[in-house]
This record gives C-alpha cells, sequence and structure tokens, in this order.
C-alpha cells in the first residue's frame, strides 16, 4: 500500500529494484535507474528457464505481487551484455511474473543485449494497462526468432482479461513490436527487422482489437499486422514500410539479396490445420516502397479451406 518516489540516479551491476510486497507503486520521479552493468559469469545459468529468472539482471523486478503502478523515469541497461534465453529471459528492464493490476506509464525502458525484450509480463492476471511509454531497442542481434522471441512489449504465457495498450511509442525494435494485448490503439511503432517474421503490432488471438496505431518499418520481414483465431478487429491503422537490399548481414535466413515488406498477414500454417475465423481488417492505409531488389505485399493472406 505505499509509494516510494525516486530522488536520485540508480546504478547496479545486477537486479536493480525487486518489488516484495502487494498495491507498491514506484515513482521514478524523472531518474534513471541503469541495471546490469556487469557481466553475469555464463556458469551461473544452468539450464533452459529458471536460472535465468532467479540469477538474471533486471532493471524492476516483480513475482507475484499484484496492483503495481510503475511511473514516470527511465529504465537502462548498462555495460552488461549477457545474451538472454530463447525467451529473451534474464536481462529485461521490466520483467513481472503472475501479477495482475498492473499499471506502466511514463517510462522509457532502453535494452541492447542480444535476445532481449523491453517489458516482460509472464503469466499475467487481470488489469493490465501499458501507456503513454517508449521503447528503445538498440541491439541486432537474435539468436532465436522463435517462441517470445524479441519484442518492445511481451506478454507470455497463461493471461487474464483487459490488456490496453495505448499511446506508447516503439522508437526502434529489431523484430517485434507490440503484441497480445487485448485492445490496441493510439500506438507508434519502428521496426528494423532483423529476422524473418518482424511483426509490428498483433492483439490478442480471440476478440482483440487494434485501431488508430502507426507502424513504420524496414529491413529483412516486416509484418505491419499479423492474424489472430476468431473475431479480431484491424482498423483505421497507418503502415508504411520502406523496403532496402539489407544483403547477407542480417540474420541466417531469407530470400537472398530480397527482402519483404507486408503490410497485413494471414498465414495457415499447414493445410486445414488451424483456425482463423471472422478476421475483419477494414478502412487502413498501406504505403510501401521498394528498392534494391525488395518485395512489396499490401496484403499476404494466406488462401486455404480452413481460413
Amino acid at each position: 500500500g505505499a509509494t516510494y518516489v525516486l530522488t536520485e540516479d540508480i546504478t547496479a551491476d545486477g537486479t536493480a529494484i525487486e518489488i516484495g510486497a502487494a498495491n507498491i507503486a514506484l515513482d521514478l520521479n524523472g531518474h534513471s535507474i541503469t541495471y546490469h552493468n556487469k557481466d553475469i559469469p555464463a556458469e551461473t545459468f544452468t539450464d533452459k528457464w529458471m536460472s535465468y529468472v532467479h540469477k538474471g539482471a533486471v532493471g524492476i523486478k516483480n513475482f507475484g505481487h499484484s496492483g503495481l503502478k510503475l511511473l514516470n523515469g527511465v529504465i537502462r541497461q548498462g555495460a552488461g551484455n549477457n545474451t538472454g534465453n530463447s525467451e529473451s529471459t534474464g536481462f529485461i528492464p521490466v520483467y513481472t511474473r503472475s501479477v495482475g493490476d498492473i499499471t506502466i506509464a511514463g517510462i522509457t525502458v532502453d535494452y541492447h543485449s542480444p535476445q532481449n525484450t523491453g517489458v516482460r509480463i509472464r503469466s499475467g492476471k487481470n488489469n493490465v494497462e501499458v501507456h503513454h511509454n517508449v521503447f528503445v531497442d538498440r541491439g541486432c542481434k537474435i539468436t532465436n526468432r522463435h517462441s517470445a522471441a524479441v519484442r518492445a512489449l511481451s506478454f507470455l504465457g497463461d493471461r487474464g482479461s483487459n490488456y490496453r495498450v495505448h499511446h506508447n511509442l516503439v522508437k526502434r525494435t529489431r523484430q517485434m513490436g507490440l503484441l497480445g494485448a487485448d485492445v490496441l490503439h493510439h500506438n507508434e511503432v519502428y521496426v528494423d527487422s532483423w529476422s524473418v517474421n518482424s511483426f509490428a503490432l498483433s492483439p490478442w488471438k480471440v476478440g482483440g482489437k487494434a485501431h488508430h496505431n502507426r507502424v513504420f518499418g524496414t529491413g529483412v520481414n516486416v509484418q505491419g499486422f499479423g492474424w489472430g483465431e476468431s473475431n479480431i478487429q484491424i482498423r483505421k491503422n497507418l503502415i508504411h514500410l520502406e523496403g532496402i537490399n539489407t544483403g547477407k548481414n542480417r540474420g541466417k535466413e531469407g530470400w537472398g539479396d530480397q527482402d519483404s515488406m507486408n503490410g497485413l498477414r494471414v498465414t495457415n500454417y499447414g493445410k486445414g490445420g488451424q483456425k482463423r475465423n471472422k478476421l475483419r481488417y477494414s478502412d487502413n492505409l498501406v504505403v510501401i516502397k521498394c528498392r534494391g531488389g525488395s518485395q512489396a505485399r499490401g496484403t499476404e493472406f494466406f488462401s486455404d479451406v480452413s481460413i
């Protein structure tokens, strides 16, 4: 039930702040937290998951304490350069697990290490609002583009209801932007794609809505908006993509020197394999310019009897 107000900048070699009780408001008061300022020995991480969760270095860590308000300041990764696991766990600016009633507002997260994510909400409970934040991804390495991959904002695992993500600025992401909220609106996302399947925005797969967002992107393989299972609505968004020739200096996959820019995409993996019903895309503007042999698709809708 307490409010904590930062009165000066903080620098930590490992984790900076851990939330230890429910209903905490943490006001950074315009100050900066620098975490992970030194490398952690690789032998510290003895398995794929839990050693990264418990022995990594994060900015703000919250395990199981609902009612968090995180406000008004900068959380910046320091000189450490450890690589997160395949889910990008270990060195995230903001990491919560099994927490509900979360508000994150007015925060800038700034991170750079290989396989990393800006904000991770793992196994979240009900009522999450992320708004008026800035995400800055300075990295250019992705060791595993699958699973939770590299995202500005990541909802992972079991989830509750009422997730709202709005009025955020993703100044740069090397792969994905803001995915998985029930409602995504008035966000602005800049994708600098370093891997296949770099999605800027996608709402929750059942009943999700995305409207009045702006997407800008370039690189290997950008998708403005992806798809879901049923009853999603993607409307009144601007998607502006610039195709370039990235050559062979980005990632391990691709189409030779041909990079692919896609505004709206629906894909089915395996004939008749997945549910794709009542997906509505309306009143969106897609602008794509290509050079250097890059490829443009305003819509990339996979044709299959199951869709």
